[in-house]
């Protein structure tokens, strides 16, 4: 999966019991809509990125 902000690969992540796509790029965290792991997903941006914590 390419990120959209970047356009550069997305690693899938877990953290606190969520599936999310990170972009090391960028920085970026999209939250994936599916829970199924066996299945794509599709991100949904999170409310913040991973810099601002």
């Amino acid at each position: 999966m390419n990120c959209p902000f970047c356009t550069h690969k997305m690693l899938r992540q877990m953290s606190n019991r969520q599936l999310y796509w990170f972009c090391p790029h960028c920085r970026q965290r999209l939250l994936a809509i599916s829970s199924n792991l066996s299945e794509p997903t599709h991100p949904a941006p999170l409310a913040r990125t991973l810099g601002s914590d």
